[in-house]
């Protein structure tokens, strides 16, 4: 819901600044509304399409780890909505928004995701 407000007041303000700027360089409504057109194309691809071609670079990285992964996979969990891999030699790989992060231990994957 966060991300649908910040899409719609930033598109808002696009539109606004080329309204704003159309009037200040006196220029037409074609170019008004190409200019707005244009700046809404821009900040769709910024929170729709890059997130999404992200999490579908995490989820083949985390598909690659599955099955040529180096060292030997003891475990596979959830830890609040993200995937972890659990190796034997007690390190972890994490499934990010920037793709799989790799920790030491479980309890530095554990801080990275809660934030502390």
């Amino acid at each position: 819901m966060k991300k649908i407000l910040t899409f719609f007041f930033t598109s808002l303000s696009i539109v606004i600044a080329s309204v704003a700027l159309s009037e200040f360089f006196d220029l037409g409504v074609a170019t008004m509304v190409l200019m707005a057109t244009i700046g809404s194309l821009v900040c769709l691809l910024v929170f729709v399409v890059v997130p999404r071609i992200r999490l579908q670079t995490a989820e083949r990285e985390y598909r690659q780890l599955l099955r040529e992964g180096v060292h030997l996979i003891v475990g596979r969990a959830r830890y609040r909505g993200r995937r972890v891999l659990h190796y034997a030699d007690g390190s972890v790989a994490v499934q990010t928004s920037r793709g799989m992060l790799a920790f030491d231990n479980f309890d530095s994957c554990r801080q990275f995701i809660d934030g502390r």
